[in-house]
């Protein structure tokens, strides 16, 4: 949601309202920007908001006239370049995880598999929010970090299952391997457990190889 450019922030109710639509449908998010904000985003470019804050895309506004810029068309290559380079780097950073996280399973070293899994969705993370965002974010929290980066890729939302209650216990369990394998020598986790979720990271990367790619041929 973008304010006009005379409105600074929404109204109580403008915001309890659409908060209140939110809550009935589990995939709706609502960000709120002042009309500078956006318009400073379109300007400099934004992978996520310049190739989605169009005309076509507007499904509301105030006033008959439209009034949001969109980037130039040299601006969005230029960005469109930039982020396949980060997706590759970021990419090949978490395969790496990924192998080092299968090699020490196949050793029985299940505390060690354990954190590079964490390491492994920590990437992709921070990948997805700094592909968007610009800038990769200071934090090693899961739970965080996969409900900001979702808001941009909902694909990378219910990784382990479809229940948020469980989907919550497996993410807590592989942050618990970030402190536990390095720091505490009473730390275990069970291999089924460890195998389960090695089953499932694995088919987000891939699943995030696929989209990513796709979004960026996409976007062209």
């Amino acid at each position: 949601m973008v304010l006009d450019r005379f409105q600074y922030q929404a109204s109580d109710v403008t915001r309890n309202m659409l908060e209140f639509i939110a809550l009935s449908k589990i995939n709706i998010e609502i960000k709120y920007f002042s009309y500078g904000t956006m318009h400073d985003m379109l300007a400099r470019g934004n992978l996520f908001y310049s190739s989605y804050c169009r005309r076509e895309h507007c499904i509301y506004q105030s006033t008959p006239q439209y009034e949001l810029i969109e980037t130039p068309g040299c601006k969005l290559s230029e960005i469109r370049a930039h982020s396949a380079l980060v997706i590759h780097d970021g990419l090949e950073k978490a395969k790496s995880f990924q192998e080092g996280a299968l090699a020490y399973f196949k050793e029985g070293k299940f505390q060690l598999s354990a954190f590079m899994l964490h390491q492994v969705c920590e990437q992709m993370f921070s990948l997805i929010i700094k592909l968007y965002e610009g800038k990769a974010p200071k934090s090693h929290q899961l739970i965080l970090l996969q409900k900001a980066a979702g808001f941009y890729l909902p694909a990378i939302k219910n990784i382990f299952d479809i229940k948020k209650s469980k989907e919550l216990k497996w993410l807590e369990l592989l942050q618990q391997a970030y402190i536990g394998a390095r720091y505490d020598d009473g730390y275990k986790i069970a291999p089924e457990h460890l195998a389960y979720l090695q089953e499932k990271i694995n088919a987000l990367l891939n699943r995030l190889i696929e989209v990513l790619s796709l979004q960026i041929d996409l976007d062209n």
